[in-house]
Formats: C-alpha cells, sequence, structure tokens
C-alpha cells in the first residue's frame, strides 16, 4: 500500500493507437499527433501533464511514426516503442522496465478540461483508481459499474444501457498493475485490454468537460467544447483582408492566407492554408495546406492535409445516417458535408451532397 500523500510524478500515455475511425484526417499522421487549433492533441496532454506536477512523462508511440517521435522528445517527455500493438494492456506493459513506482496513465488522443489531471492527483487514495463521468448516452464507451466507489465490472459499449459511468480512459495505478497485466487473455475484439483488471478499482468521478475524439466531426466538436462562442484566434503572420469576416468560435493557424470578402463561421483552418475571395466555410476543420478557391462553400466538411477544393464548389450537408471509413462502417446520425483525403482534389463547379467521401 502506498500513501495518498507520496507525490505522483510519473505519467504514461498511451499513444500508439492507429485512429483508423478519423479517417481521412489520420492518413498521413497518427490521431494523437493532430493538431487541434495549431497544436498536436499529444502536445496539450503533456502540458497539462506537466501543469498537474507531472516530471517523468513516458509516451508510448509506433516506431514508424518517426514525426510524432521526434515532436514527443521535442516535449521533453521520453518516447517508449510498442513493439507489439495488440491493445492497451500491451501498451502499459511497454513501460514495465522503466516504472517502479505509482504513476498516471492517460490516453494520448482524449480532449478534455486538462485540470482533470490535477483533480484525480489531488483525490487518490493510494490504491489503483479510474476516473468516470456519468453520461446519457454510453453506445460508444466502456461503461463501469460502481459498488461503494469500486469497480464490480466493466463493459465495453453495452448494447442494453443507455446511460451510466464512462470509463474515461485515465488512471492512478500502482507499480504491481505489472504482474495483473501479464495475465490478462486476448478479448473479443483480438487484444489484451487494460480493462481487463479494473475490478477493484476506486472510481474518481468528474463533470468538467472530456471527450474521446473517434471521427473528423468530433475534431470540430472537441475546438467546440474547449473555446467559447466569442473565441476568435488568428495567428500574427497570417495574411488576412481586411474585408474577410468571422464569426467565432474560429482559429485561423501560422501562414494561412485568406482573401476578400472571405466568410469563416465555428471553424478552424490550420497553418500554410489559403482561402481565395468570396469563399464562405462554416463548420468545417481544415488540416494544414489545405486550399479552397474562389467564390466557394463548405459547410460541415473536413479536409485532409493538402486537400484542394476548386471555385464555385458547393457542398451542401445533409443527415447522414451512417458511412463505410476505410473499410468501417460508422455510425454518423448527423449532419454532414463531406469527408475529404490528403492530397485529393475536388474540381471547379463540383456540387457534393452531404456524407460525400472524396479519396
Amino acid at each position: 500500500m502506498y500513501m495518498s500523500s507520496k507525490k505522483l510524478k510519473t505519467a504514461l500515455v498511451l499513444a500508439a493507437g492507429n485512429g483508423t475511425r478519423l479517417w481521412p484526417l489520420t492518413q498521413n499522421r497518427p490521431k494523437p499527433y493532430l493538431p487541434l487549433a495549431g497544436k498536436p492533441i499529444i502536445g496539450r496532454i503533456v502540458e497539462g501533464l506537466r501543469e498537474a506536477g507531472f516530471e517523468d512523462i513516458y509516451v508510448v508511440c509506433k516506431e514508424s511514426e518517426k514525426d510524432m517521435l521526434s515532436y514527443v522528445e521535442s516535449l521533453n517527455a521520453n518516447p517508449i516503442i510498442q513493439k507489439r500493438p495488440t491493445g492497451t494492456a500491451s501498451a502499459v506493459l511497454s513501460a514495465e522496465q522503466v516504472i517502479d513506482e505509482p504513476f498516471l496513465i492517460a490516453s494520448g488522443d482524449h480532449v478534455m478540461d486538462y485540470s482533470i489531471y490535477k483533480d484525480i492527483v489531488h483525490s487518490w487514495d493510494g490504491n489503483n483508481m479510474v476516473a468516470t463521468k456519468f453520461m446519457t448516452d454510453v453506445s460508444r464507451f466502456g461503461v463501469l459499474s460502481l459498488d461503494c466507489g469500486k469497480v464490480s465490472k466493466a463493459v465495453e459499449k453495452p448494447k442494453d444501457v443507455n446511460e451510466g459511468f464512462v470509463n474515461l480512459g485515465l488512471y492512478v495505478v500502482l507499480p504491481e498493475v505489472f504482474d495483473d497485466l501479464i495475465s490478462v487473455g486476448v478479448s473479443s475484439r483480438g487484444e489484451y485490454e487494460f480493462t481487463d483488471v479494473l475490478e477493484g478499482f476506486s472510481s474518481f468521478v468528474t463533470i468538467k468537460p472530456w471527450m474521446d475524439v473517434a471521427y473528423s466531426w468530433q475534431l470540430l466538436d472537441a475546438f467546440d467544447m474547449l473555446y467559447p462562442p466569442d473565441y476568435i484566434h488568428i495567428e500574427g503572420d497570417a495574411e488576412i483582408d481586411k474585408s474577410a469576416r468571422f464569426e467565432g468560435p474560429v482559429y485561423v493557424g501560422s501562414n494561412v492566407h485568406i482573401g476578400k470578402n472571405v466568410v469563416i463561421k465555428n471553424s478552424v483552418i490550420e497553418e500554410n492554408s489559403i482561402i481565395e475571395d468570396g469563399t464562405i466555410i462554416e463548420d468545417s476543420y481544415l488540416m494544414p495546406n489545405v486550399r479552397v478557391g474562389e467564390s466557394s462553400k463548405l459547410e460541415m466538411s473536413f479536409c485532409g492535409t493538402g486537400a484542394i477544393v476548386g471555385s464555385n464548389v458547393r457542398i451542401e450537408p445533409s443527415f447522414v445516417e451512417s458511412l463505410n471509413l476505410n473499410g468501417k462502417h460508422c455510425s454518423v446520425r448527423r449532419e454532414l458535408g463531406s469527408l475529404i483525403a490528403w492530397n485529393k482534389k475536388v474540381a471547379d463547379d463540383t456540387t457534393l451532397e452531404g456524407g460525400s467521401l472524396i479519396y
């Protein structure tokens, strides 16, 4: 037993996932390395951990993601290569040789009010602990059954439950957890799941904002969650014509060029992008190096890095029930415009219906 007064100084961030549901934004970069209003998600996480007092931060990565590995090192965090990407239990076990004290485990792709890290540290009782939040729609999450504040059962995406306490993928654990993980068997999804050892964990309940960004459109939802409606941020080296108009929340990244009479509403325009004269961008997310021609209108659309949208293009959103994303059936059930993949082009004078996939 560790005393809860013992300072927690070590954190492990799990960032080796594929992010396949976030296609096409993850075509050329892993999900934790996606920019969110100018800063990669993994950068926001490490920053939040530093503010919570963590000194030694380890990040589990894929060896093939060289750019993210370099970025993690630039944050003065320590990358750990997950040699066998076979689930969250395997990811945690990757750190067995370097961590020998109580530590925090965080998912590398969750967006939240990162002061939650401070909260769970202050609430830690010296035992294994999991963060949770009550939600009225648990269809996409793991759900925890609690008995006197402790986990009695963990169920992944239960079909017969509408509301409950969701597993936030945030834990404080004792080093003995490594021994428990060695005996974890393969789940129905063919992976070794950390959630198989949650029984008996203490629970920490938060009401603060938290989001698992699973799909492209949820990256904009995360932006809206973090920033107030009147938020408008334009990086200093962006070139903005004086006739352009913005309705928040809006983020305009570094070295972006925005032409005459452009209107940007509730959208993110990442670095090195160009929006030509007379174009309207609304409820959309543009990754770096996107170009949109003149007199076009994009609504509820999501453009991968290097995408080119021609002039006089119309993307008209509609209610979309589901999509096939990169070979996987995904429930959407919302208004949606178009998803445009990395380096793909939409020709001039094109009209795209809601749910169109350009890849």
